[in-house]
This record gives structure tokens, sequence and C-alpha cells, in this order.
């Protein structure tokens, strides 16, 4: 039986880029904590998600998965104006999506908007979209996404209103496929 853990972090604070941090962390995530965790927990595999405040530089994680390319996929946070080359050359190195991160952004439509190019690559290296958000706007944001491109959304959505997942909304239904 597989155990996956879907969701978790490694990090280095000395490579924290200011520019993308939205708080202080005066502390190390590294992967051999994460490792003695599963081990505990009889956790077989994991999906290191990159996180925003280590900005574009997935070293850390590449390194990860290039040592252990049976046990971690990860979830990289890329340029918008990476290159299909590029992207391609970051699913071969084990990366299964690519994470938008949308928390704090005063618009995120126009930011979803801003990244179309790149999401069309995504769905083209059938890599998955991952949201991260918390403005309340989660179905108004997947109405935005193109058919077809596979979304993760992070953190469970961080929903401001109870019934913010609800998928009574024809339009959201008839977009997932799900009508």
């Amino acid at each position: 039986m597989m155990n996956i853990d879907a969701h978790f972090h490694i990090f280095d604070k000395n490579y924290i880029s200011n520019e993308h941090a939205r708080y202080l962390i005066n502390y190390d995530a590294p992967l051999d904590e994460w490792e003695m965790l599963a081990n505990e927990q009889q956790i077989t595999g994991g999906v290191i998600v990159q996180p925003s405040f280590l900005g574009y530089d997935n070293s850390i994680l590449l390194n990860a998965l290039k040592h252990h390319p049976m046990l971690l996929r990860g979830v990289a946070v890329v340029d918008p104006e990476i290159s299909r080359h590029e992207l391609g050359n970051l699913k071969r190195q084990g990366i299964s999506g690519i994470r938008l991160n949308l928390f704090g952004d005063k618009d995120p439509l126009s930011t979803l908007e801003k990244n179309q190019a790149l999401i069309s690559q995504i769905k083209d290296e059938d890599l998955h979209l991952q949201i991260h958000h918390e403005d309340g706007l989660l179905n108004e944001l997947l109405l935005h996404i193109p058919a077809g491109v596979k979304i993760v959304v992070d953190h469970f959505g961080r929903p401001l209103i109870d019934n913010e997942f609800s998928l009574k909304n024809a339009g959201i239904n008839k977009h997932l496929g799900m009508l």
C-alpha cells in the first residue's frame, strides 16, 4: 500500500527571496527531517511543493528529486516567461505541476490572464496547475482557467465562506466537465 504526503515544503532559510516572501522564516526545513517523519508515519512517497518565498529558484527541490526519483515528485514555481524547453526539462526532472501563487494578490483574475501563455504550456506538457489563493474567488478563478488544464487547489483553497466549494454553479460544473 502506498501512503503519499501530497504537499510538503523543504527549504534553507538562507535562500529565501525577500522579493517573494510574505513573511519571515528563521528556520530550515531539510529533506532529511521530512524523511525521518515520513518513515515514522509509514509514508512511502511525497510531493514537494516549492514555497513561494524561494521565488523561481527550484534548485533545492530539483536536487531532492534528483536524489530520490522513485520516492518524490515536485511542484515548481516558475517565471511566467519560461520557455517550453525549460518547462519540459523540469518535467523530465520529476516536476509534475507548476504552482501559481495568488495569495495576497490584489487582482488574481488579472494575474491569471497575464499567465495564460504559461497555463497553455502547462497543459501542453501535461503538467497540473496548482493554485494557491485565499480571496474567496475559487469558483471565479477556476472559470478563468482553460478547459482541459489539470488543476490542484493548494491548501484546500483557503475558503472564506462555508459554501465556497459548492459546485452548484452550472458554469463551473460545465467547465470542469461535471454535467
